[in-house]
């Protein structure tokens, strides 16, 4: 009985398959090989179909009744509609054709996007250190030399005189100030509050 069912559903989704292929309808009919994709417009149809995918899953896993396990798995299939909307966004650019490109929000952690409830899961809540060293960097200056060439030194020893007076920085040694000891930081504060106390009584 069952056999029978798969069967006809089979036959079903073929002949649904067939019509919406003879319709252009990219809804309903699986979608071709990026690279076989000859005509620009219907690269365009298929970008679109994908984008609307994403919006569909993404919607979905804002979902409170979600279990984890599904969650976890509309949140791959994001990815994976992602990724086949960049090829077919590289597709296009082939045709000369240019197109926005859409903002997907989340957190990335190791490659993966995870939007919506999928932020909370245990995978996307451990931020690598070395992603969070990843957004703080050294600030870096560039020199310009004399002769017009540019070269990144990290610093600002090596830059040029002239971006040294841009920025207000004289050329000066510098002086190793040692810090206050125990005793010299209790001198100053009783000596601090003294003159308050004086101030406010006006002596």
């Amino acid at each position: 009985m069952s056999r029978n069912v798969d069967k006809s559903q089979t036959v079903l989704a073929l002949y649904q398959e067939h019509k919406a292929e003879s319709r252009r309808d990219y809804n309903r009919y699986k979608r071709p090989r990026v690279e076989s994709v000859r005509d620009p417009a219907e690269a365009r149809e298929w970008y679109k179909q994908t984008l609307r995918e994403v919006g569909e899953c993404t919607n979905r896993l804002y979902d409170p009744l979600l279990s984890e396990e599904q969650v976890r798995e509309c949140n791959a299939r994001v990815n994976q509609l992602i990724q086949e909307s960049q090829r077919w966004s590289r597709h296009l650019r082939r045709f000369k054709q240019r197109q926005r490109p859409p903002v997907y929000g989340g957190v990335v952690v190791n490659g993966v996007r995870y939007i919506g409830r999928a932020r909370e899961l245990p995978e996307a809540r451990k931020r690598p250190t070395a992603a969070r060293q990843f957004t703080v960097k050294r600030a870096k200056y560039v020199d310009f030399s004399d002769n017009g060439d540019f070269s990144d030194n990290g610093d600002y020893r090596g830059t040029s005189e002239r971006l040294r007076k841009a920025h207000g920085i004289a050329q000066q040694e510098s002086v190793l100030v040692e810090p206050p000891t125990q005793q010299q930081m209790e001198e100053y504060l009783v000596e601090r509050r003294k003159r308050q106390l004086l101030h406010q009584l006006n002596l």
